[in-house]
């Protein structure tokens, strides 16, 4: 519970300026905080987590720009995610499962820093709910 909440904290901080992105939090977390907490479960909230946490922006390896909205437990690296498509609407926006394709994210985007059009589209949320499935 404690690192959820470190990372929960990260992403909504009480101080707004603070507040990180999932893909940093987690980051942060992974990379500066190994003496607060146990490996095991660093480990573990990357796995449910993934790499690149639901509602991370994200450019892909075409130069597409998409919102991460699930993640890919058997593969971490290729969560789905929606894709900012001008030409549809954002209800029929393409959801790409990257482990299907031949694409990969070779960054991660502060959503202050989209165009407002794109912002507007991808709608990246400020506070994110997360449901996981023991199944996985």
């Amino acid at each position: 519970m404690a690192v959820a909440n470190a990372y929960d904290n990260l992403c909504h901080p009480n101080i707004v300026s603070e507040q990180k992105i999932p893909y940093i939090a987690l980051s942060h977390l992974y990379k500066n905080c190994k003496e607060l907490y146990d490996n095991d479960t660093l480990n573990l909230l990357v796995k449910f987590m993934g790499v690149y946490p639901p509602g991370t922006v994200v450019q892909l390896s075409n130069q597409m720009v998409g919102l991460v909205i699930s993640v890919n437990a058997k593969a971490i690296l290729y969560p789905n995610v929606l894709i900012y498509d001008p030409s549809v609407p954002r209800t029929q926006a393409p959801i790409i499962d990257l482990a299907d394709k031949e694409l990969k994210i070779v960054n991660a985007i502060l959503p202050h820093k989209l165009p407002d059009k794109v912002k507007e589209y991808l709608n990246p949320r400020s506070r994110i709910s997360y449901f996981f499935d023991s199944d996985s």
